[in-house]
């Protein structure tokens, strides 16, 4: 039986069945509540670089491939190209991924970055609820 009233949505059904959260879900803690500094750590595979700002920093894909109800999400790691300060955070994750030779290019006394490099690269990585400057919460990429 169809209820007398309902609100349309503009998806099809078929849309409706094929849709994805996008973000990534972090459970709640024991008492059952989302609070601020929870965590999730899963399995991720690097994709393929490319510039968020031209000259300042990439959007690096980080594609979550552990089982569970985040796989298959994607969410990005922005690394610092424009500074040495930058660079050396970015040195470091690379460092941890294990593709510093992979992405690193240098070539004519100057470090090129190879955005191709990060392709395939898995690691642990965890992500963190934290509150937007509207109070929000919401879960972000840990860069630490």
């Amino acid at each position: 039986m169809t209820p007398d009233r309902l609100f349309e949505t503009g998806i099809t059904d078929e849309e409706f069945d094929s849709l994805a959260d996008k973000y990534i879900m972090i459970p709640p803690d024991t008492s059952g509540e989302n609070k601020e500094g929870d965590t999730v750590v899963e399995t991720v595979e690097l994709g393929i670089a490319d510039w968020k700002k031209q000259g300042v920093s990439l959007a690096v894909p980080v594609n979550v491939v552990s089982e569970g109800v985040n796989q298959g999400k994607t969410d990005y790691w922005y690394a610092g190209v424009n500074s040495a300060d930058a660079m050396g955070v970015t040195k470091r994750a690379l460092k941890v991924f294990g593709i510093v030779d992979k992405v690193i290019v240098k070539k004519d006394g100057k470090a090129y970055i190879n955005p191709a490099g990060f392709a395939g690269a898995r690691a642990r990585a965890r992500w963190q609820r934290s509150k937007t400057n509207q109070g929000n919460l919401i879960a972000k990429l840990d860069s630490q």
